[in-house]
């Protein structure tokens, strides 16, 4: 068995893998043995070795505000244009998905 930790762009591991075959590909990086360890563990690709550095996670208890989400989706803002056609339409097809949600529920007898 090949054991690999999974990286992604910015070289953190966000998986563990073990396959029957070999493997080359940039963010498969093989390892010794099967190991949770590496979860969140970062790579440096330039020297191949592994850091002491690990992918922040977000307290799930930290308070969040109406400012951390405007910032975090101003980029989708400046990328996406909805106009209020477009609105209508998403709404449109929400109840439309609905209808036939509430078809089939009533078809079940539920």
């Amino acid at each position: 068995m090949f054991n690999y930790a999974q990286i992604n762009e910015q070289g953190y591991c966000i998986g563990i893998s073990s396959l029957t075959n070999e493997v080359v590909q940039e963010n498969m990086i093989l390892i010794e043995q099967y190991d949770n360890l590496y979860i969140s563990r970062k790579y440096d690709k330039e020297s191949k070795q592994w850091t002491d550095e690990y992918l922040s996670i977000i307290d799930p208890q930290a308070e969040l505000t109406l400012q951390d989400i405007k910032k975090d989706t101003s980029p989708i803002k400046a990328t996406t244009s909805l106009t209020a056609d477009d609105t209508l339409t998403i709404m449109e097809y929400q109840t439309a998905l609905d209808e036939k949600l509430s078809k089939i529920i009533t078809h079940l007898g539920l």
